[in-house]
């Protein structure tokens, strides 16, 4: 993540797949801590949509270990005039 993301902050875990997929459910406060309050030097660019950031998540791993897993949020503009549909994406992580 380079010297942007701050080395103090507690980032949210990984959460477990759900049991009936593979995908990950995120509340919005756990994806606000990951990309660090929506900071402006952690935006990866704007669309129609709204803003893309950079973030970090913790992945659990083997026998207690962990590591920081990066990833993108997108927070969507509420004055946006493009449709929901439109702005789901699935991401496998």
């Amino acid at each position: 993540m380079g010297k942007n993301a701050p080395e103090d902050i507690e980032l949210p875990a990984l959460p477990d797949e759900t049991p009936e997929s593979k995908l990950r459910v995120f509340t919005f406060e756990q994806l606000k801590t990951a990309a660090f309050n929506f900071r402006s030097d952690m935006l990866l660019g704007k669309g129609g949509f709204g803003s893309v950031y950079k973030g970090l998540l913790k992945e659990k791993l083997f026998k207690g270990y962990t590591r920081k897993r990066r990833i993108a949020v997108k927070k969507l503009d509420s004055d946006s005039k493009q449709g929901l549909r439109q702005w789901q994406v699935i991401s496998y992580l």
